[in-house]
């Protein structure tokens, strides 16, 4: 994974994140992050329970940083069984029930 600063480097020597990418000056490059062996199993399976949030997260970055043009994004998640919630990058409300709606929809099928 690359990603450009000033000082042309994405992490620093003790491993933290260089703090231009902390600072928001600079955005970390998913386009050549390798794939985990999650994903391969989740692409072999069709399951999502063999790769975990952060796997699928990289997998997302990754395909976005090599042009997917994603225009609206919602993501649901659990931080425990009692707590989920969500974040959602999209034009309006109704965008993000529309997509919550039609995934649904989709994953019931099968």
């Amino acid at each position: 994974m690359a990603g450009t600063c000033p000082h042309g480097k994405l992490e620093c020597p003790g491993g933290e994140l260089c703090v231009c990418v902390m600072a928001g000056l600079a955005k970390p490059d998913f386009k050549d992050a390798p794939r985990s062996l999650g994903e391969v199993r989740s692409d072999k399976s069709g399951k999502g329970s063999d790769w975990s949030p952060r796997e699928a997260l990289v997998c997302l970055l990754r395909d976005i940083d090599n042009g997917l043009n994603v225009d609206a994004l919602v993501v649901c998640y659990r931080v425990d069984k009692d707590r989920a919630s969500f974040v959602a990058a999209a034009p309006d409300g109704l965008t993000v029930l529309g997509l919550l709606s039609r995934i649904s929809h989709k994953y019931q099928e099968g």
